[in-house]
């Protein structure tokens, strides 16, 4: 708990520095401030992030710690679909059904569309920093 909450404490600071910006700036705070932590932090992220320990299931107490980043992206995604600056791409049906059900979960108020587009972009910066913290670039 101590790991997401180091995270998102870090985060939200960053975010809280560019309240008043647009949605891009607002995202690229956060995935800066998310990346710069895990490079701060190796260790820890590689705990939170890295190869799940087979048959465990982390306690429903961790949820809130470990949500606190995609609740950012996510109250940024909602902002930036109020003010139109999201395109929405049509889903092929499989996708937009698996979209509808993270939606109802992780923010009921967002278009299919603009929830995988968010869970895919989410995806990426967690990629790409845990590829450039494990070396996988180098590999290139």
């Amino acid at each position: 708990i101590d790991a997401y909450d180091s995270l998102g404490e870090s985060a939200e600071a960053a975010h809280a520095q560019v309240a008043g910006a647009g949605p891009r700036e607002r995202w690229i705070a956060v995935c800066m401030a998310a990346r710069r932590w895990a490079l701060a932090q190796p260790h820890e992220y590689a705990l939170i992030y890295g190869s799940p320990v087979p048959g465990y299931t982390a306690p429903d107490t961790t949820i809130p710690a470990a949500s606190r980043v995609g609740l950012l992206l996510v109250g940024i995604v909602r902002d930036a679909y109020r003010g139109k600056g999201v395109a929405r791409t049509p889903l092929p049906p499989d996708l937009k059904a698996e979209a509808q059900r993270m939606a109802a979960d992780l923010a009921p108020d967002l278009p299919p569309e603009a929830v995988a587009a968010l869970v895919a972009a989410w995806a990426q910066l967690y990629g790409l920093i845990g590829f450039e913290l494990f070396g996988q670039f180098n590999r290139l």
